[in-house]
């Protein structure tokens, strides 16, 4: 008779032999056998998550990501469908807000995907669950040392092929490079633009802004901004912005209420500035909302183009823009 010890050294072979080694965007080796059950933590997580089709495989999901409002792509779209509805909460989410171990155990998930935790906390966390965890990365400043795009691009490489979605994140990826080079020969000018009313954890006004805001740097033009000792967020004083006096400014539509608000405190201030003078303020869609919406990223740069007076049809490429990301 053969011995329970050797069906279960023979059941362990088994799972070794389908198990999937990746290595995250810590350069940690990420070894899972079984990819069904995912819980997402951290701000952006579940964002890469749905653009790789994995929202029906959550056991877990954050207070954040069902409490907030339709402001990202990804969440309006799992939202609709009703996806996190009967999902238990694991924890309340936000940078660096860990959920409890007890908590991941008891939702049964075979997978951890992290975002914007240090490798000694990720380690900390795969220890105290010893379920496989794989961190992903938004770019320098935001988990990671790579350029924001590259480093999502990377993440979903990996992620797609830890999950065998490797099919749909190769897509994903050859989208986003193909974006990147026609962003890049259009080649618009600008040397007097600045973009305020970043979301930076949470809404914010004008002089919340991003030093090097991928959507500039997709079609090669400077934010009129600068700061050495920053390349992301900065906070500026509305008096800098007047002086440095840009010909266009463009503002994230999730600081609106904000941005209108100081508008109407400080309008005689913002008379002096030639963008509104010659009428060149301009809304764009939500860049940040629990880390950076990929997918509104391309999107404004296409918006941003069109009014630096490239011929481009903007809603032909939203429409295509969203579903390379969003459809399944």
């Amino acid at each position: 008779m053969v011995s329970l010890r050797v069906i279960f050294l023979v059941g362990l072979l088994a799972v070794s032999a389908f198990a999937v080694e990746v290595k995250d965007m810590l350069g940690r080796n990420v070894k899972v056998a079984d990819t069904s059950k995912i819980v997402f933590i951290g701000p952006g997580a579940l964002r890469l998550g749905v653009y790789l089709g994995l929202e029906k495989d959550i056991v877990g999901v954050e207070a954040i990501e069902k409490k907030s409002p339709n402001t990202a792509p990804y969440r309006e779209k799992i939202n609709n469908e009703g996806v996190l509805k009967n999902i238990p909460i694991i924890g309340q989410g936000g940078p660096g807000k860990i959920p409890s171990p007890e908590a991941l155990i008891q939702s049964g998930a075979t997978l951890l995907v992290t975002s914007f935790l240090n490798k000694a906390d990720v380690n900390r966390l795969e220890a105290q669950t010893k379920i496989p965890t794989f961190a992903i990365s938004y770019g320098e400043g935001y988990g990671g040392q790579e350029q924001k795009l590259e480093a999502v691009r990377n993440s979903i490489l990996g992620l797609g092929k830890l999950t065998n979605k490797e099919q749909k994140a190769e897509k994903i990826s050859e989208f986003m490079l193909s974006q990147i080079k026609e962003l890049k020969q259009l080649n618009v000018k600008s040397d007097s633009i600045y973009v305020g009313g970043m979301g930076y954890k949470g809404a914010q006004g004008i002089t919340s802004t991003e030093v090097e805001y991928p959507p500039f740097v997709l079609l090669g033009i400077q934010n009129i901004i600068q700061d050495k000792s920053s390349s992301g967020h900065l906070f500026v004083s509305l008096e800098s912005i007047i002086q440095a006096n840009p010909k266009i400014v463009i503002l994230d539509s999730l600081g609106k209420e904000i941005v209108e608000k100081e508008m109407e405190a400080k309008l005689p201030l913002f008379q002096m500035l030639d963008a509104y003078q010659e009428d060149n303020i301009h809304w764009v869609r939500p860049y940040n909302f629990y880390n950076t919406n990929i997918e509104n990223t391309f999107i404004i740069a296409w918006e941003i183009a069109k009014i630096l007076g490239a011929e481009i049809e903007v809603k032909a490429k939203e429409e295509e823009i969203l579903k390379q990301f969003l459809s399944n």
